[in-house]
């Protein structure tokens, strides 16, 4: 069974009950465990041998892989001034349980895509396609994802949707146009299912014109 069978699948039924060990910014231990009744109880454990710093700072960095096509956090799609100030016309949210900030302001796509290496992204893809090219018709359109602790933000699936516009767009093979989108986000890197199916798709793409 594919892991998102087995999301797809999942009942509460099937929880286990399990002890979890949670470290605060502050460098603390708290421990949780839930009884026989359900109940989830909770005991400071002392300072942990490690602590971590989370990055709290705002991301208001925003990139122009393709002209009028922008990418940016999740950060850039709630600063109405900066959203205005670039000449965002529409937004393609690929940001998993982020609301559309200003929906009287901009059009808005929403696109939910699990990142997992057997997600098929290809009905997104066309997707999104429509989307941008209908943006770029009335103006410019940024792409934007969530902002979290995690370290892969902004990092695979809004950068497999952008390589696959841009290899459209431009005619580019994959690793060029993966080199193009790093331009203006550098740390972008699918997941290996995402780049697989990109390759797969590449004949494709490069030879597809808009209609």
């Amino acid at each position: 069974m594919s892991l998102r069978e087995q999301i797809e699948g999942f009942s509460a039924r099937s929880l286990r009950a399990v002890t979890t060990v949670i470290t605060t910014p502050g460098g603390r231990q708290v421990i949780e465990e839930k009884d026989a009744d359900g109940i989830t109880r909770s005991r400071d454990a002392g300072r942990a041998e490690f602590a971590f710093c989370p990055d709290l700072q705002p991301d208001f960095q925003i990139g122009e892989p393709h002209p009028h096509v922008f990418i940016g956090s999740q950060d850039v799609a709630h600063n109405l001034e900066l959203l205005q100030s670039v000449g965002i016309t529409h937004i393609l949210n690929v940001a998993t349980g982020i609301s559309n900030a200003f929906p009287e302001n901009f059009i808005y796509q929403n696109i939910e895509i699990l990142d997992l290496p057997d997600e098929d992204i290809w009905p997104h893809l066309l997707e999104s396609f429509s989307f941008i090219q209908e943006g770029l018709n009335e103006g410019k359109v940024l792409v934007h994802w969530c902002v979290c602790l995690c370290s892969n933000a902004g990092v695979s699936r809004s950068g497999a949707l952008l390589c696959a516009y841009i290899m459209k767009e431009r005619q580019l093979a994959f690793m060029d146009a993966l080199a193009v989108v790093r331009t203006a986000r550098p740390c972008v890197q699918p997941n290996e299912g995402f780049v697989r199916q990109l390759i797969q798709h590449e004949t494709e793409l490069i030879t597809t014109k808009n209609e």
